[in-house]
């Protein structure tokens, strides 16, 4: 039985090896190319190492760990202030006035408190998750990755020269893309509370958890729709 699949298996490791081989052979032409690219002008290189400082800086900026994010006056001004401000509409128009550098930076000022607000309202919605949802490792991490954002938006000031508008620029990629999976994060969460509650598809029918699962629900749909208008 072990021969037979070991025989089965031959083809798919076969076709790994050929994978393997062929990736890098192409990382070995790439490198050769910018080897050549590099001797052949040092502004592109010392340009190349510049990139990849600046990228291995925001991959620093992007992984959330796990000790707490946010100072004592942060916290409170988290909750007791931005998460209490009523967002302002931010109509696609506007771009559309931008006639000049001074223009953008007023566009740009608008966006910096408006993120603030944003990401402490989504903050302040998973902390007071109904049902035990806040208390899940899944959706603590989520709050997290949104308090780091919160904190990171709040230490840096809104643009108002080139060097601070490219600075806030690489703030909001890496903003971006630390969020990318809240998705999964929130269906995690979702799932770690069913385990917690032992819950089973016989007791979405049940009569006398129709009132949990429903604010769960609305719980999800304000949370995704703030999540919508925050990107």
């Amino acid at each position: 039985m072990l021969r037979r699949c070991f025989r089965f298996s031959i083809p798919h490791l076969q076709d790994l090896i050929h994978r393997l081989d062929y990736f890098e052979k192409e990382i070995i032409e790439l490198r050769a190319f910018r080897q050549m690219v590099e001797a052949a002008s040092p502004e592109m290189a010392l340009a190349a190492e510049a990139i990849a400082k600046e990228r291995q800086r925001a991959k620093g900026d992007i992984d959330v760990v796990m000790e707490y994010p946010l100072t004592s006056e942060e916290f409170v001004e988290l909750n007791q202030f931005y998460a209490l401000q009523k967002e302002k509409r931010l109509p696609l128009r506007n771009m559309m006035h931008i006639r000049n550098v001074e223009d953008l930076y007023v566009h740009a000022k608008i966006i910096h408190r408006e993120y603030l607000v944003r990401l402490a309202q989504r903050a302040r919605a998973l902390t007071l998750a109904p049902m035990g949802l806040s208390q899940m490792p899944s959706i603590q991490e989520l709050r997290r990755s949104y308090e780091w954002s919160f904190h990171g938006v709040n230490s840096t000031k809104p643009p108002i020269d080139l060097e601070s508008a490219q600075e806030f620029d690489s703030l909001m990629r890496c903003v971006f893309l630390r969020h990318y999976n809240v998705s999964s994060l929130l269906s995690e969460g979702m799932y770690e509370l069913g385990q917690r509650e032992m819950w089973s598809e016989r007791d979405f029918s049940d009569k006398s958890l129709v009132e949990t699962f429903e604010e769960l629900q609305v719980f999800f749909d304000e949370f995704c729709t703030g999540r919508v208008r925050l990107r």
